[in-house]
């Protein structure tokens, strides 16, 4: 009993410290709000938009969505799903060819909000998806839709430097 009440105070002490640490950082563009904290090799990420759409964020596009590794995620039938996707050209992504490592997918959609929560590493399994260097500025995309299918064009959009660590937002 003793070994139980420990085990479970030990696991409402890390979920609760981990908790607090996931999302260090926040910055809200073109309707988006994104929040991420680094978590050793990997970024715990947090995006909602008042949709009831879909909702993502993308890493290292080069132009425009080129070459891009997306997060894009909404709620259907009341469950979260997340995927990863690659920018193929500058004006479109297509859902990844290989291993797509998206992981702790959650969210909801609430009051016409949708928020979809995630996990990825900072190096992917998947050689389509650059990896992401923290401590550098990093190229973000945010955007969402007015629908679940992502075959929707984003309702808006926001591309913008970012580093990572510090959270801090250029351009």
């Amino acid at each position: 009993m003793l070994v139980a009440m420990m085990s479970a105070g030990l696991c409402a002490a890390f979920a609760v410290s981990a908790a607090a640490a996931e999302y260090k950082h926040k910055v809200v563009r073109a309707g988006v709000t994104f929040e991420w904290g680094i978590d050793g090799p990997s970024l715990n990420g947090r995006m909602s938009a008042k949709t009831t759409g879909w909702v993502g964020v993308g890493f290292n596009a080069t132009k425009g969505m080129q070459d891009a590794g997306f997060v894009i995620g909404a709620v259907k039938d009341g469950q979260p799903k997340a995927a990863i996707h690659i920018g193929s050209s500058p004006m479109a992504h297509g859902k990844a060819t290989a291993e797509a490592d998206v992981a702790n997918v959650g969210g909801s959609e609430a009051d016409g909000v949708t928020t979809i929560t995630f996990t990825i590493p900072l190096v992917s399994k998947n050689p389509q998806f650059k990896p992401i260097a923290p401590e550098k500025d990093t190229k973000v995309l945010l955007a969402y839709g007015s629908d679940d299918s992502v075959k929707a064009r984003h309702a808006e959009r926001a591309e913008f430097l970012l580093n990572l660590s510090t959270g801090e937002v250029k351009k």
